[in-house]
């Protein structure tokens, strides 16, 4: 069978260049009758997988990244949406699961005690590990390290917040 390379030029959008490789694909099976194991897709960086992925995915094109990680499943990038997810909901079960995933990202020498500690006393007063946290900064004793990074997090991630959603954090 032959070997075709296409080369795809700059487009402004990477969304078009993503949809291009979809319209290619396409032809090739369609009207040329190659199958989708004949045809591999080469880019220089991971990071430029995310739209040919997504693309891929939209128009149920199957597709395999060799040596590679889908880009979602990246851990930089599952590791930003996790903050994503706490600032924009953090008195919440899908926060609860972001704040334990991300809390110790960078390492920030939090034990899995202190952990253990905040979850029990957070059910304990029915709010949720964010809103539990702010308490647990004065009643559980911690190493000046642990209280520092802490405090740190709290006025980081209350700083990220939206004005809005401060102003009426039951909410937000």
């Amino acid at each position: 069978m032959e070997m075709k390379v296409h080369r795809f030029r700059n487009h402004q959008a990477e969304e078009g260049e993503a949809l291009n490789l979809v319209n290619e694909i396409r032809e090739l099976i369609t009207n040329r009758g190659y199958e989708y194991k004949d045809i591999a897709i080469l880019y220089r960086a991971n990071f430029q997988s995310r739209f040919p992925e997504e693309s891929f995915a939209q128009n149920k094109i199957p597709y395999f990244i060799e040596n590679g990680l889908n880009f979602y499943q990246r851990s930089e990038v599952r590791y930003l949406l996790d903050y994503l997810r706490l600032i924009v909901n953090p008195d919440s079960e899908e926060g609860n699961e972001a704040l334990k995933t991300i809390i110790n990202v960078p390492n920030r020498y939090v034990s899995r005690k202190f952990m253990q500690e905040l979850t029990d006393f957070s059910n304990g007063k029915n709010v949720h590990l964010y809103e539990g946290l702010k308490p647990c900064l004065l009643i559980f004793p911690m190493s000046g390290r642990t209280s520092e990074i802490s405090s740190h997090l709290l006025i980081r991630w209350w700083t990220m917040r939206p004005i809005s959603c401060r102003q009426r954090s039951s909410r937000c």
